[in-house]
């Protein structure tokens, strides 16, 4: 955490007014909007209110950190002329800080989870009029570092003859990693890697027999600095039916998006067809794009898709990763079903 700066003392006793105190969750940090006004002040001193915008978040079907997200604290910080300071704190919506004598002042705003951890952090200098109203708005992101991810997948041993993995992290710019698991016993592989730079990512594994891919899945992944973010895939069902594995290129994410999978069947004849689609209930109105995976192969980039006659009789995962087409959001949900 950053340290802290003294408390602030001028002609005037700094007053602090927590305004608006309400409970929320976020997926991401909030940005933060700093306004001066008058109130009473003297000639050469002005008055800072500290607004905290903090939307909802909404999570489904996404590896999340095990560190908590959601700001319960803000610690606002300012150092301005003449080496005066002072220090804040508020879980509120607003905060007014008077009596700042007028120049240049440096704000920084901490975010804190309901452990006193830092999970968040922004600066952004200002200046104070006299007598006069001034605006900043200090936006608080997610602190950059590393964090650990920890994987494992399980299938039946007695089932899969030659087994192997193939599985890799996509960053948000398109920047792929192979992952190597590391056979535990039989029918068990994990993977653990405790420098992780903290972001997005989408995860992709498939596991084969041999050269005949048997099963496989797609999910998004998040890192946060000093957590971990667990995942366990569980392959009951088998096929051998081969696939490709693709290359998928996530945009900036922000907000995880919910969603949900709609019109599945948990089993249909062979022969049949089955039409599935993907709603996403936190969109705001957003541009998204979809791609579905059959057993971890790319299979439709719509937001509807039609499964049937040409499937063999078996076991399937359905997985859609949804993303916005500017970048900033995405989130995955999925779906099993047999074939018979």
């Amino acid at each position: 955490m950053h340290s802290a700066v003294p408390i602030y003392k001028s002609r005037k006793t700094a007053r602090f007014i927590v305004m608006s105190i309400a409970a929320f969750a976020i997926a991401v940090l909030p940005s933060c909007e700093l306004d001066l006004f008058n109130g009473g002040i003297a000639p050469d001193e002005g008055s800072l209110r500290v607004s905290i915008d903090r939307p909802q978040q909404s999570l489904r079907y996404t590896l999340l950190p095990n560190t908590d997200m959601d700001p319960d604290e803000y610690v606002i910080r300012g150092s301005g002329p003449a080496d005066e300071s002072f220090e804040e704190s508020t879980s509120g919506e607003s905060v007014e800080i008077h009596g700042l004598r007028a120049g240049e002042w440096d704000i920084e705003v901490s975010a804190l989870n309901g452990e006193g951890a830092e999970i968040g952090f922004g600066m952004e200098r200002t200046t104070v009029e006299s007598e006069e109203m001034t605006g900043v708005t200090v936006v608080v992101q997610a602190l950059a570092g590393t964090g650990a991810l920890s994987l494992s997948v399980t299938w039946p041993d007695e089932e899969v003859l030659e087994p192997r993995l193939e599985a890799a992290l996509v960053t948000t710019d398109g920047e792929q990693s192979e992952i190597d698991f590391d056979l535990v016993e039989d029918g068990q592989a994990e993977y653990v890697n405790d420098e992780i730079e903290a972001g997005y990512y989408t995860f992709s594994v498939q596991l084969f027999d041999g050269e005949h891919e048997v099963a496989g899945a797609v999910e998004a992944v998040r890192i946060v600095r000093d957590g971990l973010t667990e995942g366990s895939f569980v392959f009951d069902d088998l096929n051998v039916p081969s696939g490709d594995v693709d290359i998928i290129i996530i945009p900036d994410l922000d907000e995880p998006l919910e969603v949900t999978i709609e019109g599945g069947e948990s089993s249909m004849a062979y022969g049949e067809s089955m039409t599935v689609s993907a709603t996403v209930a936190n969109g705001d109105d957003a541009d998204i794009g979809y791609s579905w995976y059959l057993n971890g192969s790319l299979v439709g980039s719509e937001s509807s898709l039609t499964l049937g006659e040409e499937l063999a009789a078996g076991s399937y995962r359905l997985d859609v990763v949804a993303n916005t087409t500017d970048g900033t959001r995405s989130g995955s949900a999925t779906h099993s079903f047999s074939v018979e």
